[in-house]
């Protein structure tokens, strides 16, 4: 369930205009105490907040991730009630999630555990990354900018969400960037336990992009992935198929493969793009 501070004109129900965006969600409220630093009263009522900075803001900047889209919520909805059914089916302890794989394709079915690694692309505002990390994941949130995602994760307290710059790339072509690309997976292994996350996460990435964008976030994607790692990708249909047709062709083209499916009941515009990496189609 979503809120805002102000009743102001919707996109598809979500607000683009108040100074804040909140999520609410049972499953936020059985977050463990160890995982707080601070803000507990927030914590308490199972809430996220961000700031964004809508159309109605001086600072707001158009075509960006300084407002939250509706996607974003869908997914972050869709996480929170797989999660919570797979902890009221018994099957949330630790011991039984240590399995990399198997924490991949718990991934694949939107839910994630104590032991998941997250790595969100374009996370914007950083709702969902928060969210998922409220739910117990550990959540690295990227994005080309850190100045309103860095102020959002930090305000979150929630110990297991941390920002970091990740510029997309594409190999072979600009060696400044690539090399970032490189050292960012050098350094998330190291962190991490030498291994890459279990999931890769991303909304509303492919809208209004140009194909060499497109190229440089399947290499960056493809550099970040492992076998075992779940590539989820939420896509709004605005009517141009095409664009959706180059992803694929350029994803197959660094050896990612997978399909569309629908991802909202009530929108069949909304769909779930899910990828897996492999050096050919099974």
């Amino acid at each position: 369930m979503t809120e805002t501070v102000e009743d102001w004109k919707r996109i598809h129900g979500c607000d683009q205009r108040s100074a804040t965006v909140c999520f609410r969600h049972e499953a936020l409220e059985a977050a463990e105490d160890e995982d707080a630093v601070g803000c507990e009263q927030t914590r308490l009522r199972g809430v996220v907040e961000v700031s964004q900075r809508g159309s109605g803001s001086k600072q707001f900047v158009a075509n960006t991730s300084t407002v939250i889209w509706p996607l974003c919520l869908v997914a972050a909805e869709r996480f929170c009630d797989a999660t919570l059914g797979y902890r009221r089916g018994g099957c949330g302890a630790r011991e039984q999630q240590s399995e990399r794989r198997r924490l991949c394709e718990l991934a694949r079915e939107l839910i994630v555990t104590r032991d998941t690694h997250v790595l969100e692309l374009g996370a914007g505002l950083g709702m969902l990354g928060i969210v998922l990390s409220r739910l117990g994941a550990h959540v690295t949130l990227t994005d080309e900018s850190l100045e309103l995602l860095g102020d959002n994760v930090s305000a979150s307290c929630s110990a297991r969400a941390k920002a970091a710059k990740l510029e997309w790339a594409i190999r072979d072509e600009d060696d400044r960037k690539w090399t970032s690309v490189e050292r960012f997976a050098k350094e998330y292994k190291i962190a991490h336990s030498d291994e890459l996350p279990h999931l890769i996460l991303g909304t509303d990435l492919l809208y209004s992009q140009t194909k060499r964008t497109f190229r440089a976030l399947v290499h960056t994607m493809a550099e970040l992935a492992d076998e075992d790692t779940t590539i989820l990708i939420g896509y709004e249909d605005r009517g141009d198929w095409s664009q959706l047709a180059t992803f694929f062709e350029l994803g197959e083209a660094v050896g990612l493969y997978g399909s569309a499916e629908p991802f909202s009941d009530d929108n069949e515009d909304l769909l779930l793009i899910c990828l897996k990496k492999r050096s050919q189609p099974e």
